[in-house]
């Protein structure tokens, strides 16, 4: 009989190693799991008829229940299944085996589907994790708008280093600089250190940092503790996060409070994620009523609720009524960067749903041109953040001058901190030299064009649109 420690054992570290060994659960519709077993190595461990039918092979059965009971162990479930095998297929190659089950569930208990839909949830965390840190998941053309404006410097500056203050303020909060590192991570053991690892040097540079989103925690209170870092940094600026699928429910204001009480945030992002929810295979579909449930959680929440975008841009019009219905800021998560819709395309097993990603890939408004029509707006009075594409100092400054209170890097500080995750032993901070290098940059810029601060930036810093001439 298999050893359910052993095997739980073997779970964690496929959810905190997926490209090492990993189990994956997916829900094709409410009748069928799919359950595929893969990890490197030459020699199969699987009968060499492939193409004998599931019931001739006892073992199969025997091997798969085992695993659906480390599912359930792991997650400190006593569930009862039932289901039996629809499928079976094998891959092998020099380098890795692997066998996919297809289970009929259909007659399994409510319980199972929970459970499934727990360690999906945390399978998908750590997926999205692997997948930014290691494929190319840009808008293809890395097209974020910035690239048409310029600066024109001063040729000579009369400042010292040390006449540069790069600090700003923000919802009321003095920064050290305009950064802030964006929501990403949280749920697995892998994503809570990631988190703290941000939360360490956010915390010494005194910028703002957000968590991922915290539905999994909220469904799951043990996934609670890989957000909590206040508890180590107090006095970090930390941003709560949630869905937009959130607040389609009555239960909206209640799940927003336990979001922020859960990790003492000083604020709430809230992620208009339509996109990759309608492009994710198990994502939501239903956004009717998030107007009226917005507005309330904006009337009965004392922190400031922040609207964030991730990857489409913001239109005017969606601006103008989150800004009625009491968002305090908007961060206009533009084209040009990470794309999530296409990153859900990467994971999903349905062939659909991955050509829909490689179509919509670079769906959205450009970064730089959402920003400045909301800038440029009288109707728009609320602070404005900017993210997607940023990637220097230099770019974070030309968002700054076309009105970005704050500007956001996500992708780039997760592959830093992945870095040093994977070079435990290496005294070099790839996420410290990467937060550096991006302050040095936007430091420059202020030299180069004798800015004293962000507001001389903003006021006298000269910034053209390369298809406009230059004076």
């Amino acid at each position: 009989m298999t050893d359910m420690s052993q095997l739980a054992s073997s779970l964690k570290a496929s959810i905190n190693s997926l490209p090492q060994l990993s189990f994956a659960i997916t829900t094709l519709d409410s009748r069928f799991l799919t359950l595929s077993h893969t990890t490197s190595g030459s020699h199969s461990p699987f009968p060499s008829n492939h193409q004998s039918h599931p019931s001739s092979q006892p073992s199969t059965s025997i091997t798969l229940n085992s695993l659906v009971q480390g599912f359930l162990y792991y997650l400190e479930e006593k569930t009862p299944w039932q289901g039996h095998i629809v499928d079976i297929c094998y891959k092998e190659s020099l380098t890795e085996w692997s066998r996919k089950y297809v289970v009929d569930i259909s007659s399994s208990s409510a319980t199972l589907h929970q459970t499934v839909e727990k360690y999906q949830l945390m399978l998908r965390k750590n997926e999205h994790i692997h997948i930014c840190s290691s494929l190319d998941v840009e808008h293809s053309q890395k097209h974020h708008g910035f690239d048409d404006y310029r600066f024109v410097p001063t040729t000579l500056s009369d400042m010292a280093d040390e006449d540069i203050d790069c600090s700003v303020t923000f919802l009321n909060k003095k920064f050290s600089c305009p950064f802030f590192v964006t929501s990403m991570c949280g749920g697995t053991d892998l994503s809570g250190e990631i988190n703290h690892r941000i939360a360490s040097i956010c915390s010494h540079l005194q910028i703002p940092m957000g968590v991922g989103s915290q539905r999994i925690a909220l469904d799951n209170p043990k996934c609670a503790k890989t957000f909590q870092v206040k508890k180590t940094y107090p006095k970090l600026f930390l941003m709560a996060n949630l869905g937009i699928s959130a607040f389609t429910s009555p239960q909206a204001l209640n799940h927003a409070q336990k979001a922020i009480d859960m990790i003492d945030a000083d604020a709430l992002c809230i992620h208009g994620n339509i996109l990759q929810e309608l492009i994710q295979t198990e994502g939501q579909r239903h956004f009717k009523g998030l107007w009226h449930y917005l507005e309330t959680c904006a009337t009965h929440i004392q922190q400031p609720l922040i609207f964030k975008e991730v990857g489409c841009g913001i239109d005017v019009t969606t601006a103008k009524r989150l800004q009625n219905c009491g968002i305090q800021a908007l961060d206009v998560g533009g084209a040009g960067g990470t794309s999530w819709g296409y990153i859900e395309g990467i994971r999903s097993q349905q062939t659909s749903h991955t050509e829909l990603g490689k179509h919509f890939r670079n769906w959205g408004i450009p970064t730089a041109e959402s920003l400045h029509i909301l800038a440029s707006s009288p109707d728009i009075h609320i602070p404005l953040t900017a993210t997607g594409g940023i990637r220097n100092g230099i770019t974070a400054a030309k968002a700054c001058h076309l009105g970005a209170s704050m500007v956001g890097l996500g992708l780039p500080i997760l592959q830093a901190v992945m870095k040093d995750i994977q070079q435990p032993h290496n005294a070099f901070s790839h996420l410290k030299t990467t937060l550096n290098t991006l302050i040095k940059g936007f430091r420059i810029v202020q030299h180069l064009t004798n800015s004293a601060s962000i507001d001389d930036l903003k006021r006298d810093g000269i910034l053209h649109h390369t298809s406009k001439p230059t004076p």
